[in-house]
């Protein structure tokens, strides 16, 4: 029978199996404490230096901002001036399509300031303009043929239009969109004439005067009067036609007092 040897505990080196297999053993213990020290130490943020813990924590309390410069100013709390608006440069004309916001039941929206100006009713001044053909003492004013001519309107007697609205400018009247109230007269000595007031800006006669016949030593004037409905900024002109040809000494009766002589009258004033 064979005999077995006993092994001394306390001297024997133990298999190389043995050995692998607890220094994995060890590895793995060590990582591990490793790896929880490194999570507390991150936790703690004593990893890190002071001033990126403090940034840290900066951050997660968005006290802090990129400091902004312009209109609206600083770092911490923004800040807008009052000139912010007020400050900037004022508008000299307004032509009708400048957007400004409103405030409805809480909510921004936009509208134009010639959506503002046509809800009218505010209780403001009239806007009025009233144009002249004014011309020096002894001086006539052009003729009238058979065909429409453009009455001259030269000078302006009063304007209180406001963004432009009514203008004047080489005998020709812009307006701009709105309701206007039309009141013009033009004299003349002829044998039936008319006058008109025409849009050159749709090719169409808007208003229409009234009929007005004369004999060759006395002066009649042709009345316009009505409403004009502008949509889109339109150039307007008065013009008049005689039926017959001209009367022999001019067309009206000039006056040599020394002061101005005027012809044709036209006032406009904005409705709507």
């Amino acid at each position: 029978m064979a005999s077995i040897t006993p092994i001394n505990t306390a001297t024997d080196t133990p298999s190389s199996a043995a050995t692998k297999t607890n220094a994995n053993e060890l590895a793995i213990n060590t990582e591990l404490e490793t790896n929880t020290t490194a999570t507390a130490l991150n936790t703690a943020k004593t990893g890190i230096t002071t001033d990126q813990a403090n940034e840290i924590t900066a951050n997660n309390s968005k006290v802090t901002n990129a400091t902004h410069t312009g209109d609206v100013t600083g770092a911490t709390a923004l800040t807008i001036p009052s000139t912010t608006i007020s400050g900037k440069t004022a508008v000299v004309s307004l032509a009708g399509t400048e957007e400004v916001l409103v405030n409805e039941a809480g909510t921004l929206k936009k509208t134009t300031t010639q959506d503002i100006a046509d809800l009218g009713g505010g209780g403001g001044a009239l806007e009025v303009a009233v144009f002249v053909d004014e011309k020096s003492s002894g001086t006539s004013p052009q003729t009238i043929t058979t065909s429409y001519t453009k009455r001259d309107l030269n000078t302006t007697k009063g304007n209180t239009s406001t963004g432009g609205n009514i203008s004047l400018s080489s005998s020709q009247i812009t307006l701009k969109v709105g309701t206007y109230l039309i009141n013009a007269s033009c004299p003349a000595k002829s044998r039936g004439n008319r006058a008109k007031f025409y849009n050159t800006t749709s090719s169409a006669t808007e208003i229409m005067g009234s009929s007005n016949a004369t004999n060759s030593s006395s002066v009649g004037n042709s009345l316009i009067f009505g409403i004009v409905v502008v949509s889109t900024t339109s150039v307007f002109e008065i013009l008049q036609a005689s039926e017959f040809a001209s009367v022999a000494g001019g067309e009206t009766v000039t006056v040599d007092t020394g002061e101005p002589n005027v012809y044709t009258q036209i006032t406009i004033t904005k409705i709507a």
